[in-house]
């Protein structure tokens, strides 16, 4: 009989530092490319082992500059901003939380007060009226337009044709 080596498992790596790396650059990307219209800035901080007084700085759609140590900022792509427009209309916020595991993404739609169905308790609760779903990566930009519709669906008849009469 022959004698098993034994051999040892592969130590798992540590991705999170990878993947922080990997948005560090697609920010950077899109920064480049002029096509970050709104930005999610109430977001976790990434823990690193590396410290850097560095970060990347991006602007929002009033132009301003966004750069602080407190805030890790998630750029929103340029085709989410144009499908709410579209669907819904620019008075509606959106926010994107990427997974820190890589899987997909938050998707948060942001309901102006004046479309907003909220109770006065429940405004005076969580003072914003917030639909978020978890958007696969795999799903992409048609789970955002799913999302989209639903949240339009969901709104009441006089205030989807207030919402459709005031798209530009």
């Amino acid at each position: 009989m022959k004698a098993i080596k034994s051999k040892t498992a592969p130590q798992k790596e540590d991705y999170s530092k990878k993947i922080y790396e990997e948005l560090v650059n697609i920010r950077k990307i899109l920064q480049s490319s002029g096509n970050i219209y709104e930005l999610k800035t109430d977001v976790p901080k990434i823990t690193s082992t590396e410290t850097t007084d560095e970060l990347p700085t991006f602007k929002d759609g009033t132009g301003e500059s966004i750069k602080t140590k407190e805030e890790v900022i998630h750029p929103i792509p340029k085709e989410y901003r144009e499908l709410v427009n579209a669907i819904l209309n620019q008075k509606f916020g959106i926010n994107v939380e990427y997974d820190k595991v890589g899987n997909g993404f938050s998707y948060t739609i942001v309901v102006p007060d004046e479309y907003s169905k909220m109770t006065p308790a429940e405004k005076e609760m969580s003072g914003v009226d917030l639909r978020t779903r978890f958007v696969n990566y795999s799903e992409g930009i048609n789970g955002v337009r799913e999302w989209t519709s639903k949240v339009y669906n969901s709104l009441t008849p006089e205030i989807k044709s207030i919402v459709v009469s005031e798209r530009m």
